[in-house]
């Protein structure tokens, strides 16, 4: 008999000073026992606190209400005592927040309550932050208590916690002498039994998170934790387990997942590119829209900055407009910015976000979404292009119309005199002169039109050198005026490209329209580093024949800071109304129609070089165009030779 005492008493000692929560027993207000976990949290030793009025621990503003309460409960009026309320620190100040039940107990042969208390101070901090939360996903949760049950070696309900009661609808006197696993859902007994397993075979308590079945026949989720109980041979008495009814916190869940999975279906389904950066302006949420966006896998792109697929000088730009935004924490919206697609194009985006913040306004990042405005900016180009093609159509058709018929007629007369010559035996050389001017001139008008009328959709095989030299002819007296030479290297046997002539002689302009104001910027008048080389070539790149044109001048050069930038539409270093910044940014759409590829080295003060690569075809290169020049050319233009 002394035994089994001795054993209960060893069970109850370890049942109340392994609790998580304060156990304490008052008799007449005053404590007498304080478990150690209470002892710990108000920083007091036993001593210390046995003997003191328990009231006197309870902040003042709430002591007299406590103080009520309890007299109604030990009267009889009420039948339960539950009270929450702050703890008096040993320093003096209002502190923890606790939620204490009491229950009559026979102690030393006196009446005498035991209390249990638990800490809540941190739920009464959760709540108080999901009432003032903002954020687009709140967190319903409830004031839950604990239950405490212990059992015996045949794993029966010896003891069960008076809030058995109040979480799952039992009478705690119901349950003694019966198994808690009859109560458990059938899925989840496996699993608390391999968990007890492991915690007999490491003598260390065990979490596990489980359905029961509660009194008005529903399960609810438990979060338990179980310890085992040994005599002091090692051997097993019995087991404690604390259990906390998580069910809200689980439905929250729930609830949040679909919430997730809801949102993922939208970010997955939607054409736009949704997003979410931290403070530091990393993603941390990427839609998988962005692999058809920019070609990248999610994975690709978690942790880095959007700055980070940006040229060097747009994340220079771009950036630093963010942070302006950031340090404001206001929404913004249609912020254009250029990217580096995973193949290298570029593409333009429109950028929308609204800033998180955290319940006491703290900067957490910023949601988005980007809409792709490439196609939008590239058909806006060629809109303007294709209307001032119009004007020059016109234009053109109307100068050449006026130039044709006195050209035709200084043609016929100086042949005329050409003929009279040969008559009479005298000197043809002027009039011959003349007859070859004047169809160079016939020869720039026919260019002229060509390049105003003909349809940019057609492609046909065509020779390298005839068509530069078509378009250097359009410019050619620019060049003489600008005392800029031309140097052309086009070797026989170079292949031909498929191509329209009009969409590439535009991109040829472009480049040269470039290199003139590079050129002239950095030289005045006649000088020999006046001059543009052109050479072209076959090469192999990739594995694939291709057709290499470079244009090389000796200009200003450009800057790394304008280099990233010089294919974006709209955009020109040149004062405001010298031009519009659209002839690369059309020139890069017309190589990649072509299949081809544009590609700009530059060194600031020293040069500047604009590769253009092209499939190569098997057409042979005996062409009809007409060529007034041999393969392999050096022309000068501007110089007192030409």
């Amino acid at each position: 008999m002394e035994e089994a005492l001795r054993h209960s008493e060893i069970g109850y000692r370890t049942l109340v000073e392994s609790m998580p929560g304060w156990v304490f027993v008052i008799q007449d207000e005053i404590i007498r026992y304080a478990n150690p976990i209470m002892l710990k949290d108000l920083g007091r030793s036993l001593e210390d606190l046995v003997g003191k009025n328990l009231f006197t621990l309870i902040a003042p503003e709430e002591r007299q209400g406590a103080i009520e309460k309890y007299r109604r409960f030990v009267s009889g009026e009420d039948t339960n005592f539950h009270n929450e309320f702050r703890i008096i620190n040993k320093d003096g100040a209002a502190g923890t927040f606790i939620s204490a039940e009491l229950v009559p107990i026979d102690y030393d042969g006196a009446h005498a309550f035991l209390g249990t208390a638990k800490d809540i101070t941190e739920q009464k901090r959760v709540q108080e932050s999901l009432r003032e939360s903002e954020e687009k996903f709140r967190r319903i949760t409830e004031n839950m208590r604990d239950v405490i049950c212990q059992l015996d070696d045949m794993g029966r309900i010896c003891y069960a916690s008076p809030s058995y009661r109040q979480v799952l609808g039992y009478d705690p006197a119901e349950l003694i002498g019966q198994s808690p696993f009859h109560r458990f859902h059938p899925d989840d007994v496996a699993t608390v039994l391999a968990a007890f397993a492991g915690s007999l075979e490491n003598r260390q308590p065990v979490d596990v998170t489980l359905r029961y079945l509660n009194g008005r026949g529903e399960f609810v989720w438990l979060q338990s934790t179980g310890s085992l109980l040994f005599d002091e041979k090692g051997k097993i008495t019995g087991a404690v387990i604390s259990s906390r009814d998580v069910t809200a916190r689980k439905k929250a869940e729930g609830a949040l997942q679909e919430s997730e999975e809801r949102f993922r279906s939208v970010a997955e389904s939607t054409s736009d590119w949704i997003w979410e950066v931290d403070a530091d302006c990393r993603f941390t949420f990427v839609a998988p829209r962005i692999e058809k966006m920019l070609g990248y896998r999610t994975d690709e792109v978690l942790g880095k900055t959007p700055f980070d697929f940006m040229p060097p000088e747009e994340a220079e730009r771009v950036g630093a407009k963010y942070r302006e935004i950031a340090a404001s924490k206001k929404p913004f919206s249609f912020l254009e910015n250029v990217n580096l697609h995973k193949d290298g194009s570029r593409v333009v985006l429109e950028t929308s976000g609204v800033p998180i913040l955290d319940a006491e306004g703290k900067f957490l990042g910023y949601r988005g979404v980007d809409h792709d405005v490439t196609q939008k900016r590239v058909l806006e180009a060629q809109a303007i292009r294709a209307k001032h093609l119009a004007s020059i159509g016109e234009l053109a058709a109307g100068v050449a119309h006026e130039i044709n018929n006195p050209v035709t007629g200084i043609i016929n007369y100086a042949q005329i005199l050409v003929d009279e010559a040969l008559e009479s035996g005298g000197d043809t050389e002027i009039p011959t002169r003349i007859i070859r001017e004047g169809e160079r001139i016939a020869k720039i008008v026919r260019n002229l039109l060509s390049f105003a009328r003909e349809s940019n959709t057609d492609k046909q095989p065509l020779t390298i050198l005839p068509l530069l030299e078509d378009s250097v002819a359009l410019i050619a007296s620019l060049l003489r005026k600008e005392g800029i030479a031309i140097a052309m290297n086009v070797p026989d046997g170079v292949p031909m490209i498929v191509g329209n002539r009009k969409d590439l002689q535009h991109v040829f302009l472009s480049i040269f329209a470039n290199s003139r104001y590079a050129l002239n910027q950095k030289y005045s008048g006649f000088q020999k580093e006046k001059l543009i080389e052109i050479k072209a070539e076959e090469k192999e790149v990739h594995g694939n024949r291709t057709v290499r044109i470079t244009f090389h001048d000796k200009g200003n050069g450009i800057s790394p800071e304008v280099l990233g930038r010089i294919f974006d539409p709209f955009f020109s270093t040149r004062p405001s109304g010298h031009a519009m910044g659209l002839g690369l940014s059309i020139s890069y759409g017309i190589m990649k129609d072509h299949k081809g590829n544009i590609e700009v080295k530059s060194k600031e003060g020293e040069y500047t070089k604009v590769i253009l690569d092209f499939p190569a075809t098997d057409y042979s290169t005996q062409s009809n165009e007409p060529a007034d020049q041999p393969a392999s050319t050096l022309r000068h233009s501007g110089s007192p030779q030409a």
